[in-house]
């Protein structure tokens, strides 16, 4: 037994956070509601009132909780010789019976629950007052056992059993509740994580855009190119024929009918290579134009892909918080 509680003494306390934050229990004379009594205190890191509350009320029902005894069940009996009410009531039946939810009340700027058997602190019908308070980075739990005659438990009313058993158990919800605080931040910091994970994708999808965009205009560049060949080949064609329609008119007589046949013949000619011409110069300005859009295309590309990295380079960092806080989360065991 001595070697047991010596072990459980030296468990009381862990390193936590990188081995910087410490869950202990300090077992001194505070002031609450029902004058300076004996707290069993701890202080959770990182952590706020309003989670802690929640915390222990959560911790005070399921924590090892054997049941919830009304105040006529067994009757009042003195601290010290208070006896198990296994006794008095049958344990099979009441426990079905009232195995409802405790009711923790707000009195005097502490959390109460009144009337509960314990089975890792004592078989006694215990109240217990929760007193939590706001530090610059913690939260401080200090908690009061009370026996149901009103005497609170203190180093001098219990054996050492007892005391070494409610410390165990608040040390117990100080792990509880700073692993919860962990849990939390890695919740954010994930949550914060799979956010960078869609603004990579959103680039990544960005620049697989861009680069479609390129091979789009460059496809429209060679289309434009092709198109112009063709013009060109035609435009040949019609100069050529138009050489020859006023060579032709050279050998006619002015106004005579083959002479402005031959004219008309020009005018069309004259047409079709105007034609041509406009063509092609509305395509070179459609190159022109396709070119620039994917000089300025590739810069995007190139901007988008140092995105990228620095992108990467943020989630790589996340990643590593994230790591931290699991092995930090880890060392609180």
């Amino acid at each position: 037994m001595k070697t047991y509680l010596f072990l459980l003494i030296i468990s009381i306390s862990i390193f936590c956070s990188y081995g910087q934050e410490k869950i202990k229990v300090i077992v001194e004379e505070k002031e609450m509601s029902q004058g300076i009594e004996t707290a069993f205190t701890v202080i959770v890191p990182e952590s706020d009132i309003k989670n802690m509350e929640s915390d222990w009320k959560k911790y005070a029902n399921n924590r090892s909780i054997i049941e919830n005894v009304t105040k006529g069940a067994a009757g009042r009996l003195v601290g010290n010789t208070y006896k198990s009410i296994a006794n008095a009531v049958s344990q099979e039946k009441e426990v079905e019976k009232n195995r409802n939810k405790l009711r923790v009340e707000r009195e005097n700027n502490e959390l109460v629950v009144r009337n509960i058997v314990h089975k890792h602190v004592t078989q006694d019908m215990l109240d217990i007052y929760a007193r939590i308070t706001q530090l610059s980075n913690s939260t401080q739990v200090s908690t009061f056992f009370r026996f149901s005659d009103s005497i609170f438990i203190n180093e001098t009313n219990v054996d050492e059993e007892t005391l070494l058993s409610i410390k165990n158990y608040i040390y117990e919800f100080g792990i509880t509740a700073y692993q919860n605080v962990v849990k939390d931040q890695i919740k954010v910091t994930e949550k914060e994580l799979r956010r960078m994970n869609v603004v990579l994708n959103n680039l990544v999808s960005k620049n697989e855009s861009l680069n479609k965009d390129v091979t789009r205009a460059e496809a429209d560049i060679n289309k434009c190119e092709s198109d112009i060949n063709l013009n060109n080949k035609q435009l040949d064609r019609v100069i050529e024929s138009l050489n020859e329609v006023k060579k032709d008119m050279l050998d006619q007589k002015k106004k005579s009918i083959q002479y402005e046949s031959l004219k008309e013949l020009s005018k069309e000619r004259q047409k079709e290579k105007r034609k041509l011409m406009n063509q092609n110069k509305r395509l070179k300005t459609k190159i022109k134009k396709l070119e620039g859009k994917i000089k300025n295309t590739l810069a995007d590309i190139i901007e988008n892909e140092m995105d990228q990295k620095d992108q990467e380079s943020i989630i790589a960092g996340q990643e590593n918080e994230v790591i931290k806080l699991e092995d930090k989360y880890l060392k609180i065991q």
